[in-house]
């Protein structure tokens, strides 16, 4: 995936997985304990889940996010973006996914995630054409479908 000048991704590794887990601690553990307790193992499963579809957000040179995602047959899987709050409302996460959608649209694949009711990145994806397709008592499942060849 290519993404605008200031930005770039970088496959993660090993070496990653402290940054990552702290990462997941800073942005998410607000919104986790809202929902259910905090479990560093379980938490940490998250970060190494499909890691080798993990990229290190860089901007300007500098570590500040993941973005995971999952390209399977039929659609696209936007599994994780996690974004230091000192970058965030910044743009970054509008320009990755709709990046991110603008490839999905060529290749006429929809992209589906899960997000937990208070995560604020709700209110980004509702913006950028997300709609729920479904619900439980934690998380909305949301889908952006293609409209057509660009």
């Amino acid at each position: 995936m290519s993404v605008p000048e200031d930005l770039s991704l970088r496959q993660a590794t090993s070496s990653d997985l402290l940054f990552l887990i702290q990462l997941r601690r800073i942005t998410m553990y607000r919104v986790v304990m809202n929902h259910r307790s905090w479990h560093e193992d379980v938490q940490r499963d998250r970060v190494v889940a499909h890691f080798e579809f993990a990229r290190i957000i860089q901007w300007r040179g500098r570590d500040v996010g993941l973005f995971k995602v999952v390209d399977a047959e039929n659609e696209v899987e936007l599994v994780q973006i996690q974004i230091l709050p000192e970058f965030q409302c910044k743009g970054i996460g509008t320009q990755l996914v709709t990046k991110l959608q603008e490839e999905c649209a060529d290749a006429g694949k929809p992209i589906t995630l899960c997000v937990l009711h208070s995560n604020p990145a709700f209110a980004l994806y509702a913006r950028l054409g997300f709609e729920v397709i479904g619900s439980d008592s934690h998380l909305h499942t949301m889908r952006w479908t293609p409209k057509g060849p660009r």
